[in-house]
C-alpha cells in the first residue's frame, strides 16, 4: 500500500513537472536590489536583455509594442523592449514616486508614496498636481479602471483605494494584507495584493475575501515570502511575485503561475541576474 501512494505521489510530481515545462512565457521584471530590469524571452532565449535601471524602480507599462514606461523614485523613464535601450521620454526631480501610467490621451501620471498625483503633458512637462484626501498614506501602484476612476494598492491603510482625477476617495477597501497592486473587475469587486500573506485576493468592497491564489499554509513547500505585483493572463491564471527582500536571496522562485484553482502550473527563477523581483509585465 506504501508502494502504491508512493508510486502516485511520484506520478503526481511528473506530471505537474511536465506541465510546467510546457508552459513559456516572455515577460519584463524589475529587481529592486540590483536596480535592473529585466527581459526575459522563455520562446527565443536569446533575445533576453538585463539593464541598470534608477534606484526606486517599482511600476512597468507596455505603451506602445516596443516601448516601455518605467517608474523610479524621482520619476520614470521609457524604454525600448526590444534591447532594453533608454529612450528620449525621460523626467526625474521628484520624490517618493511609487508608480507611472501613461494614459490614452498621452498625458503620465506619476504617485508619490504619499499620494501626491503628478500629472505631465506628453513632453513632460507638469500640468497639474493634486493631494489624495487621505492621511496617513504609504501608497504603491496606480492603475486605471473602466469607467476612468483611479485604483490603488496601499500599505497604509492595508486597503485598495479607489478615488476620482480631483483625488476623492470614492472607495476605500480593507484588505487582508499590506497592499501593492490592485486591479478593479467587471463585477465590481477588486484583485489585490497581499504582502506577507503572499497571495492575490478578490475582495469586495466590504472587505469579505471570495477567493485567493498563493498563499503560505497552502502552498509551504514553496517558500513562499511576500507578493508585490502580478499579473492575471487572458486564462485567468495568475503569475505574482515572490519577493525575497527578507534575507531570502536564493531561496526560492521569482514568479510563480496559478491557475484558478490555486495549483502552481510555472515558476522561474534566476537569483545571478535578479535577487528579488518586485513587480512583473507578462508580454506573452
Amino acid at each position: 500500500m506504501k508502494y502504491l501512494k508512493l508510486l502516485a505521489s511520484l506520478c503526481l510530481l511528473t506530471a505537474a513537472t511536465a506541465a510546467e515545462s510546457t508552459i513559456k512565457h516572455q515577460f519584463v521584471c524589475i529587481g529592486n536590489h540590483k536596480n535592473v530590469l529585466v527581459y526575459v524571452d522563455q520562446f527565443t532565449p536569446n533575445k533576453s536583455w538585463s539593464i541598470k535601471v534608477p534606484k526606486g524602480s517599482r511600476d512597468i507599462q507596455l505603451i506602445s509594442p516596443n516601448t516601455l514606461l518605467v517608474s523610479h523614485g524621482t520619476g520614470a523613464s521609457e524604454y525600448q523592449l526590444s534591447d532594453g535601450k533608454k529612450l528620449k521620454w525621460s523626467v526625474s526631480g521628484y520624490k517618493g514616486i511609487q508608480s507611472a501610467r501613461r494614459l490614452a490621451n498621452g498625458k503620465t501620471i506619476l504617485l508619490s508614496i504619499n499620494g501626491k498625483l503628478i500629472t505631465l503633458d506628453k513632453d513632460a512637462k507638469e500640468l497639474n498636481s493634486i493631494q489624495i484626501k487621505l492621511k496617513p498614506l504609504d501608497l504603491r501602484l496606480l492603475r486605471i479602471s473602466s469607467d476612468g476612476n483611479w485604483i490603488i494598492g496601499s500599505k497604509k491603510p492595508r486597503a485598495v483605494l479607489e478615488i476620482n482625477a480631483q483625488g476623492d476617495i470614492l472607495q476605500q477597501t480593507k484588505t487582508p494584507g499590506k497592499g501593492y497592486t490592485a486591479t478593479k473587475l467587471s463585477n465590481g469587486n477588486y484583485l489585490a495584493s497581499t504582502g506577507d500573506e503572499c497571495k492575490v485576493v478578490e475582495v469586495k468592497t466590504d472587505g469579505s475575501v471570495v477567493r485567493f491564489v498563493g498563499g503560505k499554509n497552502e502552498h509551504p513547500d514553496l517558500k513562499l515570502d511576500f507578493n508585490s505585483g502580478w499579473n492575471q493572463l487572458d486564462n485567468g491564471n495568475i503569475i505574482m511575485t515572490n519577493w525575497l527582500g527578507h534575507n531570502k536571496h536564493n531561496s526560492a522562485s521569482h514568479l510563480l503561475e496559478f491557475d484558478t484553482d490555486n495549483k502552481l502550473v510555472w515558476q522561474w527563477d534566476d537569483h545571478q541576474a535578479v535577487k528579488q523581483v518586485t513587480n512583473l509585465l507578462v508580454i506573452k
